[in-house]
């Protein structure tokens, strides 16, 4: 009994603890965590190798920032998300639209992958006249917005991606318990690579099911040229914070 009342005052503590830290407007926010999204070139049974320019060369890549646990967005829950992306090549007379996903990457031989669509853009992003500075397309932006002309932020409410973390009843019902291992969002558990991390990718909406923002769809198809989608150049997680506990077995 000694062992549970010390157990659920520290799980108390801490609940008080995430929320206080995790309830935020948005223009206090200060993204956390960071990725690069590149184009790659396929290899049969082996890592994909990331293209890099040469010689000066612009290429498209993406910039992506994020809070790897949940806010408080508007008052909801969520992940908070901006992506950048430089040298973006838009079809606007056929109405290019590329959409921000995590890809669950399937055990071999499963298809069609499943996918979380964070968010979508159908336009080039052009920052607003009076932000622009000295820029080739007139584009400069704010600092950290040179060259940009792709953008999707926004923030998607943690309800509706699917693995819920663990609840404080079901820890005190697991036996031997010694750890508080937080259950992740990001990756879930049918990625191959959960625990470790989730691919964020960068895709045509053409090849998906659907493209609505904060929702669970699934690949339609694969490119003939897979420089059409950037890629993860690290895996990403998102959850709640990972806090050991000791539980005196005396």
């Amino acid at each position: 009994m000694k062992n549970k009342v010390i157990l659920l005052t520290a799980m108390f503590l801490i609940g008080s603890f995430l929320t206080a830290q995790t309830s935020f407007s948005t223009s206090d926010l200060f993204f956390e965590q960071e990725t690069y999204l590149f184009q790659k070139k396929e290899v049969i049974d082996a890592p994909w190798n990331i293209i890099l320019p040469v010689n000066g060369e612009e290429i498209p890549y993406a910039k992506f920032e994020y809070f790897n646990y949940p806010v408080e967005v508007e008052g909801v829950e969520s992940f908070y998300f901006d992506l950048k992306g430089y040298n973006i090549p838009f079809d606007n007379e056929n109405g290019q639209e590329y959409a921000l996903i995590y890809y669950v990457d399937p055990a071999q031989g499963f298809w069609p992958a499943t996918v979380y669509v964070f968010g979508t853009t159908d336009e080039e992003w052009e920052s607003p006249a009076q932000d622009r500075g000295p820029n080739k397309n007139g584009n400069g932006g704010p600092p950290g917005h040179e060259g940009v002309n792709l953008k999707i932020d926004g923030f998607c409410p943690t309800s509706s991606i699917p693995n819920i973390p663990i609840s404080y009843e079901q820890m005190e019902a697991l036996k031997d318990l010694d750890v508080y291992e937080p259950t992740y969002e990001v990756p879930t558990y049918e990625d191959v690579n959960y625990p470790n991390g989730g691919k964020v990718w960068l895709v045509p909406t053409n090849y998906l099911t659907a493209s609505d923002d904060c929702t669970w769809q699934q690949m339609s198809g694969w490119p003939a040229d897979v420089s059409e989608i950037l890629f993860e150049s690290s895996l990403i997680t998102f959850g709640y914070i990972d806090i050991e506990i000791g539980v005196d077995d005396q």
